[in-house]
């Protein structure tokens, strides 16, 4: 059987499904399965779902940064809570092929990109929704504001966004 990254495949004798993000040698591939990469054997998996891939480089990384900006829509006005979601389904259109990493990278691109021009627009608040995970995003957030000293962090309301976001208070010079 051919597999090709972005495939669905199932482990045999296992409950476990996963998508192959690359191969190892000739005879094994490695299956993201609920966020962790296993190494299998070929012959111990199924293909369920055939998907072309869709790998992102890191030029086309930074092309996508590079678009024009939209112009300041009403909710960057100021008094207005600017809410961004860094979810990364929210960025691109498929994650097939990106490495955690690729994705942390474009996250904190899109998280950088939309402080400063909450910033430059003299917005007051910023929710930045991360999601809750296992925290990697919250914590590059978190360090990232320490560098900034006109501006305050912490949990956003939990009615409104539970454990996933950071609300950033911005502190303009008059």
């Amino acid at each position: 059987m051919n597999f090709n990254v972005g495939d669905k495949v199932k482990v045999i004798d296992e409950t476990s499904e996963g998508i192959i993000l690359r191969f190892e040698l000739v005879d094994k591939a490695v299956v993201e399965i609920d966020s962790f990469e296993y190494s299998y054997n070929l012959s111990k998996l199924i293909l369920l779902e055939s998907y072309y891939p869709v790998i992102i480089s890191e030029r086309e990384i930074r092309e996508k940064e590079a678009e024009p900006e939209k112009k300041v829509s009403q909710k960057h006005k100021k008094g207005a809570v600017i809410e961004v979601d860094l979810h990364i389904h929210e960025l691109v259109d498929s994650a097939i092929g990106m490495s955690n990493s690729d994705m942390l990278l474009l996250q904190l691109s899109k998280f950088r990109k939309e402080l400063e021009r909450a910033i430059s627009d003299r917005a007051n608040k910023v929710v930045f929704i991360h999601g809750v995970g296992e925290g990697v995003l919250c914590s590059a957030i978190r360090r990232e504001l320490k560098q900034y000293s006109a501006v305050s962090f912490s949990d956003a309301p939990y009615l409104e966004y539970g454990n996933g976001a950071t609300e950033v208070i911005i502190y303009q010079n008059k």
